[in-house]
């Protein structure tokens, strides 16, 4: 794993699930918070694209 890898995080340190078991800081679920140390660039942006997708039909 290349330290790019390493270092992308949509993480802004606001760690509260809702009821949807979301993180309303950075729109994972928890499966792709607790999974995304393990998870292959590809997969890790495409969890990013939906993270952007949860934050735009949220605001």
């Amino acid at each position: 794993m290349s330290l790019e890898d390493k270092e992308i995080s949509p993480c802004v340190a606001i760690c509260r699930l809702n009821e949807d078991d979301m993180c309303t800081g950075c729109y994972r679920m928890s499966n792709e918070i607790t999974d995304w140390g393990f998870l292959p660039m590809e997969k890790k942006r495409q969890v990013l694209s939906l993270c952007d997708k949860r934050r735009e039909l949220l605001a």
